[in-house]
């Protein structure tokens, strides 16, 4: 029982640790372009 709600937790925190590096990802991205316009 511990063990399964354990590894839900882990698995919640991965999907967050992805999201998150993906929102950064698009965020670099587009701080980029908007550089790359202003130039």
């Amino acid at each position: 029982m511990l063990v399964a709600l354990s590894r839900d937790v882990e698995r919640t925190i991965s999907l967050k640790v992805i999201a998150k590096n993906e929102s950064e990802n698009s965020n670099f991205s587009f701080s980029k372009e908007i550089h790359s316009l202003l130039k």
